[in-house]
């Protein structure tokens, strides 16, 4: 059971959830649009989202092109002040999943992208995306060469 202060911030976030999430579609948007030059030139993947399909921004990633391009584009995210943390560790060889689980067969392609998946910031008092975005674009013209 949640303490009382943490129930009346929970309380301000939920009448504030419209206003949240529109904000924070902004910047998925603005993110989305900005990063699609990088994927043209085959540097990154972005999200996917089925044309059938709302989502409500609730992260932002690119697909680096391997572990290490990944690895170097946290570190150099991270020495600009900017928090960029890999993504989730597949439920398969998670601690509980390693456990608890019951997995059949190889799971190389989640391995795959699990290891290339960056989380870009993104909350809705996200002060100025566009420096994560120049940030990002600025690694990938150093390591590509372009």
């Amino acid at each position: 059971m949640p303490s009382d202060i943490l129930a009346a911030l929970l309380l301000a976030q939920l009448e504030r959830a419209s206003e949240i999430t529109k904000k924070r579609l902004t910047i998925w948007n603005l993110y989305h649009d900005e990063f699609q030059t990088l994927e043209d030139r085959d540097l990154t993947r972005r999200p996917v989202v089925p044309a059938d399909c709302q989502h409500n921004a609730h992260i932002y990633y690119l697909v680096t092109r391997s572990l290490d391009e990944r690895t170097k584009l946290i570190t150099f995210l991270k020495d600009r002040g900017i928090q960029a943390p890999f993504h989730y560790v597949p439920l398969h060889s998670s601690p509980g999943g390693k456990k608890y689980g019951r997995s059949h067969g190889t799971f190389l392609e989640t391995d795959r992208i699990a290891n290339q998946i960056v989380r870009l910031p993104l909350y809705a008092d996200l002060a100025d995306h566009s420096r994560v975005v120049e940030s990002v674009t600025q690694f990938y013209r150093q390591n590509d060469g372009s």
